[in-house]
């Protein structure tokens, strides 16, 4: 994420201390963030969010990030055991979806946002000079057909008509026109090529041709 000229990233994510037997733990989630300096060539760390995070999907307009929804590791959760494919005996602790917001500024630092109206991860997000849109992403369960726009002015959140189609680790970007386009991403059982159309001057969705091959995580 380019921000105020500095280059956040990786903002939380997940990490594994590794581990076997009754030592092994079971991933952590991260509220650590990084940024990049070209002119030294270095990483350094810089103020933390708030909430620890992961599968997140962010957004900079104006020169602020806005960091939306994702999962979270509780480390003190009971944890299972469960054994890996090298015969390993790992701890694992289910994740919680998150509603969570929070933004950067670099002046400021992090700044809690108002809740998503609907807890979500592995979401697609683009923007305009106006409004975020959250766009699908998994539930915990399934993925999503849901679709929900921030107001950067009223800083409110709103549904908006859902797509056709349920999909998790979807491409979305805002046209020159303001129209939002939804690309591929995965159903719950495969791969999808199709394609949507939203219009807010009018607030419906259109089927759009379709790409030549099945995409998820472009």
């Amino acid at each position: 994420y380019i921000c105020g000229g500095r280059t956040l990233g990786p903002a939380g994510g997940e990490q594994d201390p590794g581990g076997t037997g009754e030592r092994a733990r079971g991933p952590d989630s991260l509220s650590s963030v990084e940024c990049f300096d070209p002119r030294t060539g270095t990483w350094e760390d810089v103020e933390p969010m708030r909430q620890s995070r992961f599968l997140s999907s962010g957004q900079v307009v104006r020169d602020k990030l806005y960091l939306c929804g994702g999962c979270c590791i509780d480390v003190n959760e009971e944890a299972m055991h469960v054994v890996t494919c090298r015969g390993e005996i790992r701890k694992c602790i289910k994740p919680y979806l998150l509603a969570s917001v929070e933004c950067f500024a670099p002046d400021s630092g992090w700044k809690d946002m108002p809740k998503l109206m609907e807890p979500r991860c592995d979401v697609a997000t683009a923007s305009s000079a106006r409004c975020i849109y959250l766009v699908g992403g998994n539930d915990g369960a399934m993925p999503l057909s849901s679709v929900e726009r921030f107001d950067l002015m009223s800083l409110t959140w709103e549904a908006l008509p859902r797509m056709s189609e349920r999909r998790t680790s979807c491409l979305a970007t805002v046209t020159e026109r303001g129209q939002l386009v939804v690309c591929g991403g995965h159903s719950g059982t495969t791969a999808l090529s199709s394609t949507e159309c939203y219009d807010p001057k009018i607030g419906n969705w259109a089927v759009i041709p379709s790409m030549a091959s099945h995409r998820t995580c472009a």
